[in-house]
């Protein structure tokens, strides 16, 4: 019986060891994830300590050393400001050290930044080309503001009118005389409409100015002071 317990003994203190030895083991393999996890650099804008996760540099595309330690919220400010100060450029990110002159290629751009502010600055060079482009037709549609090439577009034609429709908005308008499609009128029927519109738009600003019709001419006339004896530009 004595010799059972001392063998019973001698077995739980080697398992001791051996659950020491291999949690030692654990622990030693694990010192240098914890130091790969710890380690921190600073970003050279705004200053932060942060981890590589807070760093993305493209797997493809070449960018300097300045860039390899701008983060990736830095990075993502200063694409927004290239948008909101409509300082686009050619479709380049350049590096925000005078002294260095790097571009940053717009596919490598593509990479360091969100899905979502890369497509922004994707828009937003297009707008910039679109606005800037002199071969290109305005849309008519005050909400829409795009231009287009003609030759890509669907253009219909027929009783003098040429009809366009803007392939971002869909709206349709004429391209002869430039102004909203209208299928039941020409471009002179348009055009003279437009004109009895103003004048009788212009009829109702004098009327409320207190202008009168001449007698002899029937130019309008306003008295702004003075006796009651008036002339006309015509001297009437």
């Amino acid at each position: 019986m004595a010799k059972t317990s001392d063998n019973k003994a001698a077995l739980k203190a080697a398992g001791g060891i051996v659950k020491q030895t291999a949690k030692e083991s654990t622990s030693k393999a694990a010192a240098p994830k914890q130091n790969k996890r710890a380690e921190k650099r600073e970003c050279l804008i705004c200053a932060d300590s942060k981890t590589s996760r807070g760093y993305q540099p493209p797997k493809d595309g070449e960018i300097c050393e300045h860039f390899r330690s701008i983060c990736r919220a830095c990075v993502q400010k200063l694409v927004k400001s290239k948008i909101t100060d409509d300082n686009l450029g050619e479709g380049v990110l350049q590096c925000p050290f005078g002294d260095c002159g790097h571009e940053v290629a717009f596919s490598t751009v593509g990479q360091m930044v969100t899905t979502g502010t890369f497509e922004n600055w994707d828009q937003a060079l297009l707008r910039r080309y679109l606005r800037d482009t002199e071969d290109l037709t305005p849309c008519l549609n005050p909400k829409c503001g795009f231009r287009f090439s003609v030759e890509d577009c669907n253009v219909k034609s027929g009783k003098g009118r040429k009809k366009m429709t803007c392939p971002y908005c869909e709206f349709d308008f004429c391209i002869r005389c430039s102004r909203a499609w209208h299928p039941k009128a020409t471009c002179d029927q348009k055009t003279m409409q437009a004109r009895k519109e103003e004048e009788e738009q212009s009829e109702k600003e004098m009327k409320r100015m207190g202008a009168q019709p001449c007698p002899h001419c029937g130019i309008k006339i306003e008295k702004d002071g003075g006796c009651s004896h008036m002339f006309c530009k015509r001297n009437h």
